[in-house]
């Protein structure tokens, strides 16, 4: 009798969420909270004692499943939608399974080549690695894949190189590509339009004298270092070498835009499309704001960070869930964000794994301009 009052006590301790008991299940709790979220995960809609009990064969009766499904319900891990008999995951439910149930399925080689094949796609160019990888992982989770690049005002400079561009025959002035050089080997690239037209040697002149002088400089210190010396005089600039600098360093000192691919992957979930939360999401993607917001809080994060429902405000209406985290440059100088957006019921035990490689193959990127290709297993010759 003491142990069937002390189970009934522990019971009615978890109907307060706000209480300082700390949040504990039995392991039969444990088990049938799992064979809930998993199937739900897997098929969607509402879960029955019955559909559990078959799922994993246990041995216990149906009614013995049904009541600890009602007991999860009045912990507030489960919920039982008007329509339905079943029960599915709540917020907390999901945020339980995945910390502390969650089994995580190893990557195949095949996802992870497809990681590494879209950096190399992309070459030195960021921008078009950070698109390509977005892309890739959209492509494998089915879900919206969004990245958030890094700031360029804190990469290193190695070089700064100036092209000319032909112009059109009777047409005055010139275009130039001013391309600047990370010490990673990253590239990025401005087309500059200027008034004067000049030769290419006397931009490959200007860019050798750039790069000797801000070699080792970041974007950012470029730019105060140029500004310190045309306010001081200490540098002879022509207006030529001014305007190539400013317009090389200082577009980049801002940071770039949201990165989105695969959005209309949202229109598939029922979980979604079943209300009006699908346009709630589909608009707050096209503002970005608050998912620029979220993404840059993982900048202040270790490892993955997860978003689950309403806890994080992804969606005025919930139901959306978000496993993102940040890729690191040489020194943590350059830093970005890449994050998987979906339903809540993601397949979270294949999307962490895939997150997780996916940034540790841009840090790789970032940190030495080569892809990590001892990640993947190679068969023996």
């Amino acid at each position: 009798m003491g142990a069937l009052s002390s189970f009934r006590f522990f019971v009615f301790a978890q109907v307060y969420p706000d209480s300082d008991f700390p949040v504990m299940l039995t392991q039969r709790h444990s088990t049938i909270l799992k064979l809930v979220v998993e199937s739900h995960i897997a098929h969607g809609g509402a879960v029955g004692s019955q559909a559990v009990r078959e799922q994993a064969r246990l041995n216990l009766s149906s009614a013995t499943i049904r009541n600890a499904m009602s007991e999860l319900e009045v912990m507030g891990y489960l919920t039982q939608p008007h329509t339905s008999a079943g029960r599915i995951p709540t917020d907390r439910g999901f945020r339980f399974y995945v910390d502390a149930l969650l089994e995580r399925d190893p990557l195949g080689n095949g996802t992870k080549c497809r990681i590494l094949e879209a950096c190399e796609k992309g070459g030195m160019d960021l921008p078009a690695t950070l698109h390509q990888i977005s892309r890739e992982v959209a492509d494998l989770t089915h879900q919206a894949c969004l990245v958030l690049p890094p700031d360029m005002k804190n990469a290193i400079l190695e070089r700064i190189h100036f092209i000319r561009l032909e112009g059109r025959q009777g047409v005055r002035g010139s275009k130039i590509v001013a391309l600047l050089v990370s010490h990673s080997g990253q590239l990025q690239n401005r087309i500059l339009t200027l008034e004067e037209s000049y030769t290419q040697k006397e931009l490959d002149a200007i860019g050798r004298s750039l790069s000797r002088r801000l070699k080792g400089l970041t974007l950012k210190e470029a730019r105060q270092q140029l500004a310190e010396e045309v306010a001081s005089g200490e540098q002879d600039y022509r207006d030529l070498q001014k305007k190539l600098l400013e317009g090389a360093v200082g577009p980049w000192s801002e940071g770039a835009g949201l990165i989105v691919n695969g959005h209309l992957n949202l229109l598939s979930p029922d979980d979604l499309t079943g209300s009006g939360r699908l346009l709630d999401v589909l608009a707050e993607i096209e503002e970005k704001k608050k998912y620029i917001d979220l993404l840059d809080h993982c900048l202040r994060a270790n490892g993955v960070q997860l978003f689950i429902g309403s806890e994080s405000e992804l969606s005025r209406e919930g139901g959306c869930a978000m496993v993102a985290c940040k890729f690191t440059g040489p020194e943590n100088l350059l830093s970005g964000t890449l994050g998987v957006l979906g339903p809540t019921r993601l397949d979270y035990s294949y999307v962490i794994p895939l997150v997780e490689f996916t940034v540790l193959a841009l840090s790789g990127l970032l940190s030495s301009g080569v892809t990590p290709a001892e990640m993947v297993e190679r068969p023996e010759s």
